[in-house]
């Protein structure tokens, strides 16, 4: 058995696992307890659900793929906190070994880092739980405020300026696309999610369109 049907059976398990973990508490409730939600409390939370993170339930899994992995997704999804979590570490590991995302030594490296975050952040939010609600309100209001709102924002800021060398033309094209989605967006009043996930979808487009003219030409000077 080749190493990706060997990580897609073992991925499958661990996530149907994992699923069936999450409906453990509910199912205590349920049956020890005798509380539990009508079929129709529950089609309402879900739609809740639905409404405000059903778009990243597509474009995150699509964008954090290429440096995930198989392995890294399987484990990142799982733990949670890709994003703001997961996608730093495999930067910075890939970078640090030299190896590009969409290799199988790049996809190595991201799980080892995806392992190594969740270590980590267990550690750390062990800790900060433990000290956190005694350290926080002694921080100023103004550091208080930029922990809350700008702490994902510059992650993702730092991720961009690592990945940024890799292609300046479809960098800067995709931040572009971006901005004008994100207006259009605020425009026309649609949900916002649109506007992540045709950043999403339009900055692809345009690192295709931008590899393929350098390749082109490459071969035209060569």
């Amino acid at each position: 058995m080749s190493y990706e049907k060997k990580i897609n059976r073992i991925g499958i398990i661990g996530m149907l696992v994992a699923i069936v973990g999450n409906f453990m508490p509910v199912a205590y409730l349920a049956i020890f307890k005798g509380l539990s939600p009508s079929f129709s409390q529950v089609l309402q939370i879900w739609g809740v659900a639905a409404a405000t993170y059903g778009i990243s339930w597509v474009i995150q899994p699509i964008s954090y793929y290429p440096a995930l992995g198989a392995a890294g997704s399987y484990v990142g999804w799982i733990s949670g906190s890709v994003g703001d979590m997961k996608m730093p570490s495999i930067t910075m590991a890939q970078k640090i070994s030299g190896y590009e995302q969409g290799t199988d030594e790049g996809d190595c490296i991201s799980s080892i880092a995806v392992v190594a975050s969740i270590f980590t952040s267990f550690t750390i939010v062990t800790v900060f739980v433990v000290i956190g609600s005694a350290v926080l309100p002694l921080l100023p209001e103004v550091v208080t405020f930029a922990l809350t709102n700008f702490t994902l924002v510059s992650l993702f800021a730092a991720i961009y300026v690592q990945m940024l060398p890799k292609s300046y033309k479809g960098s800067i094209a995709t931040i572009i696309v971006a901005l004008v989605s994100y207006h259009l967006v605020k425009i026309t009043g649609v949900p916002s999610g649109l506007s992540i996930l045709c950043g999403v979808i339009g900055g692809i487009i345009c690192c295709i369109i931008v590899y393929k003219i350098e390749h082109k030409s490459g071969q035209v000077a060569a």
